[in-house]
């Protein structure tokens, strides 16, 4: 028997309802408001067709990438350059989180052109080789699923099976000593770290790329674990390392090899055995060749990358590093610099005549034979700052 709604029923559960919007509306907090005035205002213009013409957009990380921290934020881009944390999944499942408030407004900035919640630090805002995605690129680029596609293509909010990839910031145990981080041995949160590799290892098919950063990969179980598991699978993500490959073992190894690579990026930070002995406490030189070489052999169409954190300590070696890196052929070598608050920062950081140094070295024939491949121009800009403000002084 089909029985009928009443007027009085009708009208109670649509007051039910509207009584439970409002309650959902109220129990916002106020910090949360202006984000969702942001969203409710990009599906007001949406719905006005405001956006329809818009073929392009300049940043697709909000769509597919999760970073996780170790005290449970997550952020869709590095915390440097992202200002708006998504949630904590610690608080609610990664899939919610990625679903949020806080991400759907992120993702409403990237829409309407505003980037509200970037920091204007980003190379995408900086650098000449960023420039406007397009469609071709959305429909063939290979870390994107078929449902991200759509969500970007029709200027959705919402991602509904979550992140494509997960960079793992959560286990930022290194013990090996650089002089200028802070990285210790005792740091890590196993809860976060449990709720992301179980995140991970759930969803093996679904993601497209595991990013391993913070401290020394190849230190944790959590990596093991997760290069068990995927070698079981059938169409395992691609990895990638941050790392200083001190830390290989032949089970490792073996892993790494069954693996899919995207890049390693190698911290190395000198180009001879003595200045690594200085900048690096804990490092063994040798060791270090060793695993080059050994990367270099596994790593199929992954990329290598090398890198280098400019001190006091290292400065002299910027172009002989550049030449050093040729053994590998790597994709790129990065020249980093250091930023206030890092360790020992007032210790390491260039003076006038060192940075006049670096800028000299920085002339040399193998820079312009390497072109795009070395990136130097924030050291370099950093130089003309140190010695024209120290000139000027």
């Amino acid at each position: 028997m089909v029985r009928f709604t009443s007027r009085e029923e009708a009208k109670d559960q649509s007051d039910s309802k509207a009584l439970n919007t409002l309650r959902s509306i109220v129990s916002v907090s106020m910090q949360r408001l202006p984000l969702v005035a942001k969203i409710l205002k990009f599906l007001f213009k949406r719905t006005l067709g405001a956006y329809r013409n818009e073929k392009t957009i300049r940043c697709i990380q909000p769509f597919y990438n999760m970073e996780i921290y170790t005290d449970g934020r997550a952020l869709t881009c590095i915390s440097t350059i992202m200002k708006q944390p998504i949630g904590n999944i610690n608080q609610a499942g990664i899939l919610e989180t990625f679903n949020s408030i806080e991400a759907k407004a992120v993702r409403a900035s990237i829409y309407d052109g505003t980037y509200d919640y970037c920091c204007e630090t980003c190379p995408v805002f900086n650098e000449d080789r960023f420039h406007q995605i397009d469609s071709d690129f959305i429909d063939t680029w290979e870390f994107l699923r078929p449902d991200q596609r759509r969500a970007i293509q029709s200027k959705s909010l919402h991602v509904p099976l979550g992140p494509s990839k997960i960079a793992d910031n959560v286990n930022v145990a290194c013990p090996i000593g650089c002089e200028f981080c802070f990285l210790t041995v005792e740091k890590m949160n196993n809860g976060t770290a449990a709720k992301m590799t179980n995140f991970v290892t759930s969803n093996l098919r679904n993601l497209k790329l595991v990013h391993f950063c913070g401290g020394e990969p190849f230190l944790q179980k959590t990596t093991r674990r997760i290069l068990r598991e995927a070698s079981q699978v059938d169409d395992p993500p691609k990895f990638e390392f941050v790392t200083s490959l001190s830390y290989l073992d032949d089970d490792l190894r073996q892993r790494i090899t069954a693996s899919k690579l995207h890049y390693v990026n190698v911290s190395v930070n000198a180009a001879t055995r003595m200045t690594y002995q200085k900048t690096i406490a804990r490092g063994n030189w040798e060791r270090l060749i060793e695993n080059l070489d050994f990367i270099e052999g596994a790593r199929g169409s992954g990329q290598l990358m090398m890198s280098f954190v400019v001190t006091r300590s290292n400065f002299h070696e910027i172009e002989q590093f550049a030449h050093f890196c040729q053994r590998w052929s790597p994709a790129s070598i990065h020249y980093h610099t250091l930023k206030p608050g890092t360790e020992n920062y007032e210790d390491l950081q260039l003076n006038r005549e060192q940075a006049k140094s670096v800028l000299d070295q920085l002339k040399a024939p193998i820079f312009t034979q390497l072109g795009h491949k070395a990136h130097v121009v924030v050291l370099r800009d950093m130089c003309r700052a140190i010695a024209g403000q120290a000139a000027a002084a």
